[in-house]
């Protein structure tokens, strides 16, 4: 017999309420991920059979990631590539179909929308008061509008859930009066800076104040604003590279008719996000070097700046050096001047900074590592051929503790492994030879670039 989406969605919430009873029972535990498995595997199917196969093209590009120690429905991470999807079965599992649906194209929505760029932007201090206004702001946002899409295009597969945040929300608790149907900025611009005037206050949870050991059950989350870490980038243009890289795949999974029959809505959301200007490698190296301290040590060569009279008062001079490891794919079709032009660049950026550059060479195992001070330094006689691993180059990084504030640059055409392991340095960037060379590895940590003509 071949049990229907209706039939797991209530095994899923009798194997819920059991867990509810008894939270140490491992059994129903296991009940709820397999059912719930199934469950989202059967959603994703009707998504893509349905007017919400936009989202379901999405959902089909997401890994997803079971938490019962999460405080939220759902959640996305974009520190992983593919991007990963955090699910709490034990708290959407509760809701109806057609809001759990709401509730996944509502993550959707976030990426779509470029929000964790934007939380940067505005929140760089990474505020807990501004961090909850921006979360609010941009849930009414992306609830008005998701609810009136539904009603508008006929998508009867979804439904705004009880409690959602939304414009007549904002109305309701804080005592204001707003438009729906607007932008997260004008929602932020008008929201108090304190808690809610309703009779239910708003409570605040944050991600370092979780225990990880502890189950959340819907009794325990009840109330609660949940406001999570989206990344741990801290650069919005590098953040709205990896989204549009990121929308881009997904993309070329919708046929051409298909995009063309996308609401004019979601049409204009993703013509912004890939009409955004792609930064340079050279921009995004400068940025990176930009954000690393400068450190001082007093010398009595130096007069001090603030009291120069003083004659027994020490100086400060700079002993903060930047670590390079420029990487460099031999197997690939790297000519002599691109590497002397690139060198050329890579010193121009660095300027007067102090700097350790560390030049590795490899094709599928390490040929030469010698460091450089200058342009000068560069061995131009590069010699390679046979296969790419880009492994042995990150084993070799992260087995020397040196390398671990280094900003690691790996020129390469892209065609090698497919997972490697995390590079444990400051900052990782992928320089590709030209735009049509597309990284093999799927989850690179780290911004992926294409070198300028």
């Amino acid at each position: 017999m071949k049990y229907d989406i209706v039939y797991y969605h209530k095994e899923l919430q009798k194997h819920i309420h059991t867990v509810e009873r008894d939270e140490t029972n491992r059994n129903a535990l296991d009940e709820v991920k397999e059912t719930f498995l199934t469950l989202f595997n059967l959603i994703k199917m009707i998504m893509i059979s349905h007017q919400e196969r936009y989202y379901g093209i999405f959902l089909m590009n997401f890994d997803l990631k079971i938490d019962f120690t999460s405080h939220y429905d759902a959640g996305v991470s974009i520190d992983s590539f593919p991007f990963r999807m955090t699910v709490n079965p034990l708290l959407i599992g509760l809701k109806s179909l057609s809001e759990m649906i709401y509730i996944f194209c509502h993550e959707i929505e976030h990426i779509v929308l470029n929000h964790p760029a934007d939380c940067i932007r505005y929140n760089p201090q990474k505020d807990t008061a501004t961090a909850l206004k921006l979360n609010i702001a941009m849930d009414a946002s992306i609830n008005d509008r998701l609810t009136a899409d539904s009603r508008t295009n006929g998508f009867s597969v979804i439904s705004e859930p009880t409690g959602a945040i939304t414009s007549s929300f904002l109305c309701e608790n804080f005592d204001m009066h707003v438009k729906p149907l607007q932008a997260f900025d004008y929602y932020f611009e008008r929201i108090p800076d304190r808690k809610s005037s309703g009779n239910t206050p708003i409570k605040i949870c944050l991600p370092h104040s979780d225990n990880r050991n502890e189950i959340i059950t819907e009794p325990k989350r009840k109330g609660t604003i949940y406001i999570p870490c989206r990344t741990a980038i801290d650069d919005p243009d590098e953040v709205t590279s990896i989204i549009k890289r990121f929308v881009s795949d997904v993309c070329k999974g919708m046929s051409e008719s298909m995009r063309g029959r996308l609401p004019d809505y979601q049409k204009k959301v993703l013509n912004k996000l890939m009409s955004q200007p792609v930064i340079s490698w050279k921009q995004l190296l400068k940025r990176y070097i930009g954000t690393i301290p400068d450190g001082h040590r007093k010398t009595r060569l130096r007069l001090s700046r603030r009291q120069p009279e003083r004659y027994d008062i020490s100086g400060h001079i700079n002993n903060r050096i930047i670590k390079l490891v420029v990487a460099i794919d031999t197997s690939g079709s790297m000519s002599t001047e691109d590497l002397e032009r690139i060198m050329v660049e890579i010193f121009d950026i660095i300027g007067t900074r102090k700097c350790e550059t560390t030049v590795i060479e490899c094709d599928a195992e390490i040929k030469r590592i010698y460091k450089i001070r200058s342009v000068k330094d560069v061995s131009y006689d590069i010699n390679g051929g046979g296969g790419t691993s880009f492994i042995p180059v990150i084993k070799y990084i992260n087995s020397n503790r040196y390398f671990r504030d280094a900003i690691l640059i790996y020129f390469t055409d892209g065609m090698g492994n497919t997972s490697i392991p995390r590079p444990l340095t400051r900052r990782t960037m992928w320089i590709l030879h030209n735009e049509h060379c597309k990284l093999s590895v799927r989850n690179p940590y780290g911004e992926v670039l294409v070198m300028d003509k």
